[in-house]
């Protein structure tokens, strides 16, 4: 990260807000929110070398927001410093702040925008648990792809704390990580300014990241000839989508929010989990995916793993157990959104066997192991070792856990 950009002077006016930067020039500007969770952008318009204009009224549609400013080369992000000149200013729209050397735009308080959930859509919930995978007629490891996050991939680990031995059983041909089946099922991203990137290029982000602008699952797909498919709905529960087209979507995964990509996200549409505009676009998803499923006869050799957030941590040295009381509302609607994505994925694949994790005598683990630490996300090793075992008996049959 480039460090010698000085943002010299904010020029604010009835219209505009215009900040004049000097050193290293910059080629982009914009305002994200300081929770990069969530997608709230604002691309800044580029008036000459080193300067750069916001129209104030683009704040109007934002609500109690904490913006902050990001500016960035072509290829990577690039730290700036502020102007002691500089100073903290309220106006009736909003309150310039500044912390840490980042420029903070912060929206003055209206109103809770509701982003999520539509309760009344949903009606009811139903799980068809009598269907049952075909068994695997195969002494060797089964060919396996996995499409989810850490609640399917980490099942298949070989560190002490997940599951040792699983090779023996299972061979892991591909993963599409943090994708939502709406991205993955629709056109191509006409974009390669992706490529460029320097956080979308490291080879731990790229493996994972390509597919979202390529939609290239079912070629990969037929490259593996995978005997199973692992899929959870974890990425369709709590992430949003971005609209870049019609029937063109991205995942505002973990990837992206922490990318300068993430500035062409401004003024696109936002479509968040359990709202009834993003069930349907997850339900034709779902109807594409069953579709290509079928062409490769693998709609009856899919697996959803029905998992959820916890509500309680462990410290396993202390013994001691906690609620995630600040995190509980978001674990509760995010569980909610699952409960959602799950079901309209059973309706539309209703060959696929169901490992129902929903309730679960588990906890997350404070010292996990996974990237990211202590999260609801993130279970006790034992969680992974269940959910293995009941992977072993539906694909080799209830009295084959030693082969």
């Amino acid at each position: 990260m480039l460090n010698n950009v000085l943002l010299e002077k904010i020029i604010l006016t009835d219209k505009t807000l215009q900040l004049i930067l000097s050193g290293f020039e910059a080629d982009y500007a914009w305002l994200e929110n300081s929770n990069k969770h969530l997608p709230d952008i604002i691309d800044l318009k580029k008036i000459d070398k080193n300067a750069f204009s916001l129209s104030l009224d683009l704040l109007d549609e934002f609500n109690n927001v904490n913006f902050k400013l990001s500016i960035s080369s072509e290829s990577q992000r690039l730290k700036y410093s502020i102007s002691s000149d500089i100073q903290t200013t309220k106006t009736t729209k909003f309150r310039l702040l500044i912390e840490n050397d980042t420029l903070n735009i912060i929206i003055n308080e209206k109103k809770i925008k509701e982003s999520f959930v539509d309760s009344i859509f949903i009606k009811e919930i139903k799980f068809n648990k009598s269907q049952k995978l075909q068994q695997i007629s195969t002494a060797k490891p089964i060919k396996t792809i996995v499409i989810g996050t850490c609640f399917s991939r980490s099942i298949f680990r070989s560190d002490s704390f997940f599951n040792p031995d699983y090779k023996d059983y299972f061979s892991v041909g591909y993963t599409a990580f943090h994708n939502s089946f709406i991205s993955l099922m629709s056109k191509p991203v006409k974009d390669e300014a992706y490529l460029k990137m320097e956080d979308l290029l490291d080879n731990n982000v790229f493996k994972y990241i390509e597919v979202e602008f390529k939609k290239d699952l079912f070629e990969t797909l037929g490259k593996v000839s995978p005997d199973i498919i692992l899929i959870d709905n974890y990425i369709d529960a709590t992430r949003p989508v971005i609209q870049i087209t019609d029937d063109c979507f991205l995942t505002y995964n973990k990837y992206f929010s922490e990318s300068i990509y993430k500035r062409k996200f401004s003024g696109l549409k936002i479509f968040y989990p359990g709202t009834k505009e993003h069930q349907e676009l997850y339900r034709k998803a779902m109807e594409k995916f069953r579709q290509e499923l079928k062409k490769k006869n693998l709609n009856s050799q899919v697996i959803l793993l029905g998992g959820r957030l916890a509500k309680q941590k462990k410290d396993k040295k202390t013994g001691l157990i906690e609620s995630w009381t600040d995190k509980i509302a978001w674990i509760n609607k995010s569980n909610f959104c699952w409960d959602i994505a799950d079901s309209i994925f059973l309706e539309e694949i209703p060959e696929a066997s169901y490992i129902d994790m929903r309730q679960t005598n588990w906890m997350s683990d404070i010292a996990s192991p996974i990237i990211g630490g202590a999260s609801p996300s993130h279970y006790e090793s034992d969680y992974y070792r269940e959910i293995f075992i009941d992977l072993k008996k539906q694909c080799f049959g209830e009295n084959k856990n030693d082969l």
